[in-house]
């Protein structure tokens, strides 16, 4: 039945041309590993259960990046300049490697990746499919002036649409 649903809710979606599938083989290891390097910090527990908004966010980011760019997961992850964490000289490999034993991995890994975000399922604050989020604790970059952002936690994301 959740199968259907979420088959369902794919079919109806807004966005043209979006991956009908989570990443797999070297795309879900690195996309874990970079998704606990941006929010890793980030979960906390409310009446005993875990809000992962943030981390959901992150890969919301990641995946509207590759549907509006037309590129694989890795490549969108990997792009020069897209992701602080895959800043030189981190390797990917690398950031797999130091991320790998978080607390939140197996989860990301395990569970969050299964299935492409769906807006709907990205905990009570939505981002709208946002394409970009920046730490409040640094100066804003400049494509985030004067633009309207959801805030998580300390995370705010944007819709850019580029």
């Amino acid at each position: 039945m959740k199968q259907l649903l979420i088959a369902t809710l794919l079919l109806a979606s807004p966005v043209i041309g979006e991956p009908l599938d989570g990443p797999v083989g070297k795309d879900r290891d690195l996309m874990a590993a970079l998704i606990i390097a941006e929010a890793g910090g980030e979960p906390r527990k409310h009446n005993g259960k875990w809000d992962y908004t943030s981390l959901e966010a992150v890969y919301e980011v990641i995946w509207m990046r590759a549907v509006q760019r037309k590129q694989s997961y890795w490549r969108v992850m990997t792009a020069e300049f897209q992701f602080q964490p895959l800043n030189k000289p981190m390797t990917p490999s690398g950031l797999i490697a130091k991320h790998r034993g978080h607390s939140h991995y197996k989860w990301v890994h395990g569970e969050l990746l299964k299935w492409p975000p769906l807006t709907c399922h990205t905990g009570p604050v939505s981002t709208k499919r946002a394409d970009h989020f920046h730490d409040i604790s640094i100066k804003a970059p400049y494509w985030a002036k004067s633009k309207r952002a959801v805030q998580i936690n300390r995370l705010k994301f944007y819709r850019l649409g580029y």
